[in-house]
């Protein structure tokens, strides 16, 4: 996300005054929020322009839609009524795939929708909006409105005869558009770009998202394996990536990483180094539009086999990432709920994304980037394995956000240093657990997803630790002292 100073803000309008009430110009993106106030839903940008009319012809980017009727290239299986369903790509966006410019500033968006922004016209005055629906329009009232924030404009509200309303400004085009499918929703503008300058809340670039320095840690919760979960073969991690060097060019940038990954069920441990490059390409999808088309197999930066059938088009959107560290973060990626950041495509409840329309099982693949802190979640899943992880702390400029484990607390799960002197018992415990230690000992308990749930310091010989919150299952109890500090699995039954 960019914010540009107040003072280029208030700048810019002069330089885009020649607009003239100019409701689409090609020269901008334009990005609009839904039902989530500040995120980016849909995108609106010209592809190509024409004058084959006799006048400027605009070819609005297009999006995906479900269909119940055709066959489309991104498939949906339905394993509760098991029948296919379908999403159909390149129909209308948020406007229309036309846009003719009539004289006299009048706008004809055409497609399965007809329908006319007389954008000159007078307080008052009236049109036919819908040519198919017949709704008529008349400007209500003319204005002086923030439309970002310190940018000031002249706005019109056009209001419609079936009750609804567009927003209009003179620098800046449409600010508010209903939607045509859904009567109580609307579409607010809340920034734009060009490919010099950004107004309002844009999609963090390539850059931002990979402002990212030696010495910054960041941690991820995931879990791994194959189709015999739960374990022995697959089990709850948590990885630690510590950068340990950066190198940069025009168009990439190579980290090198120290890697600590510990099973939290198994206690396997994985250390090692490697060097990771992301390459700054039209197709990578840190560099796609939310609410666009995305061809995923298009990017060639970790997307697995899922190109071995079709190539699908994919939508992206804008989301805030649901781990509970990055809810004032906006990431890119993949269509999110609520625990689940890169779900491909928005099929109905119930279905899964298919990889071919002939195979039976469900295929995740995608990854979801946020600025300043790289990729902060990957989805992997087919029929054989699957891998997925998202972010759960992180540490910038030597500050701390989220959950960061240290490293000892990494590498020494159920190992016990000699001379430690403490113990719990019982173990497997019910409804309390005792702890016996002789020093001022510091106790942490955390899930099996590293998440932290009891934290305390003791220095009673014998003390007491209720169990009654916490569900039957494996938990991990770290205790440190002045001279030591260990790790041992609490079973609770």
């Amino acid at each position: 996300m960019k914010n540009l100073t107040i003072l280029l803000l208030l700048l810019l309008p002069e330089a885009l005054v020649g607009q003239n009430w100019q409701v689409v110009n090609p020269e901008y993106t334009y990005f609009f929020s839904g039902d989530d106030p500040g995120l980016i839903a849909r995108t609106v940008k010209t592809d190509s322009v024409s004058t084959a009319t006799g006048h400027p012809l605009y070819y609005l980017n297009t999006t995906i839609q479900f269909c119940d009727t055709c066959y489309g290239p991104v498939p949906c299986f339905n394993y509760e009524f098991e029948f296919y369903e379908y999403y159909h790509p390149n129909v209308q966006g948020l406007f229309a795939k036309e846009v003719h410019q009539l004289d006299n500033g009048r706008y004809w968006f055409f497609d399965t929708v007809s329908f006319v922004i007389h954008s000159k016209a007078s307080l008052n005055q009236s049109w036919l909006f819908d040519t198919i629906h017949n709704i008529t329009a008349q400007i209500s009232s003319i204005y002086w409105q923030e439309t970002f924030p310190a940018v000031y404009d002249s706005v019109k509200t056009i209001s419609l005869s079936d009750g609804r309303e567009v927003m209009l400004s003179k620098n800046y085009g449409i600010l508010g558009f209903p939607s045509q499918t859904e009567p109580e929703q609307s579409f607010d503008l809340i920034g734009m770009k060009t490919q010099t300058e950004n107004v309002g809340v844009t999609p963090p670039g390539f850059w931002e998202i990979f402002d990212i320095e030696v010495g910054d840690v960041f941690q991820y919760a995931g879990l791994d394996g194959d189709d015999s979960f739960p374990p022995p073969n697959s089990d709850y991690y948590t990885m630690k990536v510590r950068i340990t060097s950066k190198a940069v060019t025009d168009s990439s940038v190579t980290f090198g990483q120290h890697i600590i990954k510990k099973h939290l069920g198994l206690g396997y441990l994985n250390i090692q180094d490697i060097t990771r490059s992301y390459y700054n390409t039209p197709t990578f999808i840190a560099n796609q539009l939310p609410g666009t088309l995305y061809d995923i197999c298009a990017d060639d930066q970790g997307f697995n086999g899922m190109c071995d059938a079709v190539p699908y088009h994919l939508l992206s959107e804008m989301h805030h990432e649901r781990s509970p560290i990055l809810t004032d973060i906006v990431s890119i990626g993949n269509y999110a709920y609520q625990d689940d950041a890169l779900r491909l495509v928005p099929c109905e409840e119930g279905t899964e994304l298919m990889m071919n329309v002939m195979w039976d099982y469900g295929f995740f693949d995608g990854n979801a980037y946020a600025s300043g802190l790289g990729q902060t979640a990957k989805r992997h899943e087919d029929f054989l394995i699957f891998d997925s992880y998202n972010l759960q702390g992180f540490v910038k400029n030597g500050d701390t956000t989220g959950l960061v484990t240290p490293d000892d607390v990494l590498l020494n799960v159920n190992e016990k240093p000699a001379g430690a002197k403490a113990s719990l018992h019982p173990n497997p415990a019910t409804q309390r657990v005792f702890l016996n230690i002789a020093e001022e000992t510091e106790v942490w308990i955390f899930d099996l997803k590293g998440q932290p749930l009891f934290h305390q310091k003791f220095d009673a010989p014998t003390n007491e630790i209720d169990l009654e919150k916490y569900s039957p299952g494996v938990y991990f109890v770290k205790t440190i002292t002045t001279q030591n500090s260990w790790s041992q699995k609490l079973i609770v039954k």
